[in-house]
């Protein structure tokens, strides 16, 4: 029997050889740039949303401890920026660009150019926080990420923002790989739920599925980490919310790093 949330996780993420068969089916534009825009993940972060602000940087951290060279491109906000560390390295060689009143457009592009840079073998992901109101315009914009991961809390309003999302994203781009990762859940059974209600929300008028990038839990131990500045996965490593991120950036290294030959 499983002991714990983080043993069962495995249960509710699709395992990697449904993962492999599911992207060959779907395969990504095959442009010059496709592994650089398969490595940039958006991440819809509406205005003054910290929780969202806080995920993103943790997973960054996640992302470098599972081995990739990991950045975070956002605009400056205040409201968020108390969650994270200013302009360059950050632990674990993390690296964060924060764009002075920066448009949507600037964000995407700045992520690009990043995913572009020389890794040294290892794999690069770069998260750009896209602001929800401009979800269209950098979907269908030129500097367009190939991945968007979509943060969908498991509650009724948090799944109909969540869906909303979704569908922006894919009607403005059909070839979009978009993935949800449902976050404040305290069994594998909540998850399961939400995600398939979002499924069931957006699957029929959607050109592919969206992919599960599993759960974060609901943990006091993140929400004292974000209030110290600490990444959860550094302060409390054994933490359920530190172990269930550590699998979303699992799931995020291997789509990426799977993805970048093809």
């Amino acid at each position: 029997m499983p002991r714990d949330l983080g043993d069962v996780i495995h249960y509710f993420i699709p395992e990697a050889a449904a993962r492999r068969e599911e992207a060959s089916a779907h395969p990504p534009p095959r442009s010059a740039d496709a592994r650089e825009r398969r490595a940039v993940v958006a991440i819809p972060v509406g205005d003054g949303d910290v929780l969202r602000a806080a995920f993103a940087w943790n997973l960054c951290v996640e992302l470098a401890r599972a081995g990739a060279e990991a950045s975070l491109v956002a605009a400056r906000d205040e409201s968020s920026e108390a969650v994270w560390p200013g302009d360059g390295p950050g632990p674990l060689g993390c690296r964060v660009a924060l764009l002075d009143r920066a448009p949507a457009a600037e964000i995407a592009r700045t992520a690009l150019a990043q995913a572009a840079e020389r890794s040294g073998g290892r794999a690069r992901c770069v998260l750009a926080c896209v602001p929800e109101l401009a979800l269209r315009e950098v979907a269908a914009g030129p500097d367009a990420p190939g991945t968007w991961l979509v943060l969908c809390a498991a509650d009724d309003d948090g799944r109909r923002r969540a869906a909303a999302a979704v569908l922006d994203i894919a009607r403005a781009a059909p070839a979009a790989r978009i993935g949800a990762t449902i976050h404040g859940v305290r069994s594998i059974a909540e998850a399961r739920t939400a995600f398939d209600a979002l499924a069931s929300a957006t699957d029929a008028a959607i050109p592919r599925p969206i992919a599960s990038y599993g759960l974060v839990a609901d943990d006091l131990h993140l929400y004292r980490a974000i209030l110290s500045q600490r990444p959860v996965g550094l302060a409390h490593p054994q933490s359920p919310a530190a172990r269930t991120l550590a699998d979303v950036a699992a799931l995020l290294v291997e789509d990426i790093g799977g993805a970048a030959d093809a």
